[in-house]
This record gives structure tokens, C-alpha cells and sequence, in this order.
């Protein structure tokens, strides 16, 4: 990889090779079928701008190959450049409760049983 590249983010080397080639964002855009706003928010480094990972790969790879660029060196400089960085989503961590679930089964056995229970001494007094 050179120097340049590798002084580069993957934002401002996007949109110098479109410049280069004198394309225009919305049209690149319609082109790719990829949001103006990602276009955007790929070519400004804003990763809070973009759906994931997942996608912002994807879109490289779409934009790199729209602009004859190698779209697996791009997607590794991203990589790097972004591996400190937050996602932006937050899953909260649950605890199950599992007391519930445990609860229902033994009043339903308890039920149950009693039915049975009650059942089988009728049966037992009808002889």
C-alpha cells in the first residue's frame, strides 16, 4: 500500500478519485442505489452516519468498484480506521427471569396432580 493511501482516510480517497473522474454525488448515487446520505457520510468519515459495518463494507466495495478503485484495500484501511471506534448501537444486557416459567410448571403439576388426586378417589368410592 503507499504512503498516500495509507495518509489517507478511505472518505477522502473516495471522493478524490470521484472529483477525479468528475462525477457528481447524486448521480453516483442513483447510480449505486446507495442514499445520497451514506455517499456522504462514507466520503466525510462519519460512521454514525452509516446503517453498520455490514453495509459501510458493502457500500465501499459498491463505490470502489464504481470508481475502478481495489475495493479490498479500502475495506481494510476502513476496518482499521474505524476498529477503535463505537458503533453507535447499544444492546442492553437482560437477565432472563427464569422464575416465571418455573412458577407456571409446578402450579400446572400441582393442578394437575390434584385433578388426578380427586379423580381417583371418586373412582375409588363409586366401587
Amino acid at each position: 500500500m503507499s504512503d498516500d493511501l495509507k495518509n489517507k482516510s478511505v472518505g477522502s480517497l473516495l471522493r478524490q478519485a470521484r472529483l477525479a473522474q468528475k462525477g457528481k454525488l447524486p448521480e453516483t448515487s442513483e447510480n449505486l442505489r446507495i442514499s445520497h446520505e451514506h455517499l456522504k457520510a462514507l466520503e466525510e468519515d462519519d460512521v454514525n452516519g452509516l446503517p453498520g459495518l455490514a453495509y459501510a463494507v458493502g457500500f465501499i466495495r459498491s463505490y470502489a468498484d464504481h470508481l475502478g478503485l481495489d475495493a479490498e484495500v479500502l475495506i481494510a484501511q476502513y476496518k482499521s480506521q474505524t476498529s477503535g471506534m463505537s458503533s453507535g448501537l447499544d444492546f442492553p444486557i437482560t437477565e432472563e427471569d427464569y422464575e416465571l416459567p418455573s412458577f407456571i410448571l409446578v402450579s400446572g403439576l400441582v393442578v394437575v396432580s390434584t385433578i388426578a388426586y380427586l379423580f381417583w378417589a371418586f373412582l375409588i368410592d363409586a366401587e
